[in-house]
């Protein structure tokens, strides 16, 4: 039995695709998986090893990474390159949070911006939030809500509309 091209039995491995992205752009699950290999994704965090994890999560979706460890970094990147979401470390360098976000906002306006911190402080949370933030995530990350926050930040991306 043929199913539509674009219904969640179609896809089938490919349904997060379909989920995440407007099915109308993408007329097969090869279509949908080449539209999301379009998208960069800047992931900006101080621990290595932490930042290897994001990165590799971000590629297991079939996503382009990049990563860097610092906020100096991270403006020479959106300088050079077109990302379409960033994932944070918004405790960077005894550095405020809200400075942080915009900062990187002010050199790529449109982009969804995921914050990551060690720590869930209500009050930070809210100061980020009004920077325009898409998403907020306290470490230790779940995977599956990691893969959500950025299929969504990407369908809500300016740059990226779908």
């Amino acid at each position: 039995m043929q199913s539509d091209p674009g219904s969640a039995t179609y896809c089938g491995t490919f349904a997060h695709c379909y989920l995440s992205f407007n099915p109308s752009h993408c007329a097969t699950p090869d279509q949908c998986v080449e539209r999301k290999a379009m998208a960069r994704v800047l992931i900006v965090e101080q621990d290595v090893l932490f930042g290897k994890m994001l990165r590799n999560l971000t590629s297991a979706q079939g996503i382009e990474p990049d990563l860097c460890q610092g906020l100096g970094e991270a403006i020479l990147k959106l300088r050079e390159h077109h990302y379409h979401a960033l994932v944070v470390d918004i405790d960077q360098e005894s550095l405020d949070p809200a400075d942080v976000i915009g900062v990187l906002k002010a050199v790529s306006p449109g982009v969804s911006v995921i914050a990551i911190t060690d720590e869930n402080r209500l009050e930070m949370e809210k100061h980020v939030r009004e920077q325009g933030i898409f998403y907020y995530l306290v470490k230790p990350v779940e995977e599956r809500e990691y893969a959500e926050a950025i299929n969504r930040a990407l369908k809500y991306s300016d740059s990226f509309a779908v």
